[in-house]
């Protein structure tokens, strides 16, 4: 094999590094669709690292599809941290009051 040539399988789809990612992005989303939850506790029960709930979080936030749901002690940590929820329906409703 010259240093020209590819090996048949290296660009196998499932081996593109954004794959990866783009999975554990929706399984975040569909984890914190059924359960309101701190970031430690998606990473804990997704198997994900927490730097990665993290990432995630922050481009959700961006998207407004996740809100902060309450302010607790978290169960596994014990600390004082942020629910997030993405399912719409557990959103807290607006303050804001409307012009019209």
């Amino acid at each position: 094999m010259n240093k020209t040539d590819t090996p048949e399988n290296s660009l196998i789809p499932s081996q593109d590094k954004d794959t990866k990612y783009f999975a554990q992005l929706t399984r975040v989303n569909e984890y914190l669709k059924l359960n309101t939850a701190s970031r430690f506790m998606v990473a804990v029960y997704t198997d994900i690292p927490i730097q990665n709930i993290c990432r995630y979080v922050n481009m959700l936030y961006k998207c407004n599809s996740i809100a902060v749901i309450k302010k607790d002690k978290c169960r596994i940590s014990g600390k004082f941290v942020e629910f997030l929820s993405t399912n719409p329906e557990l959103f807290p409703k607006s303050n804001q009051l409307t012009l019209f």
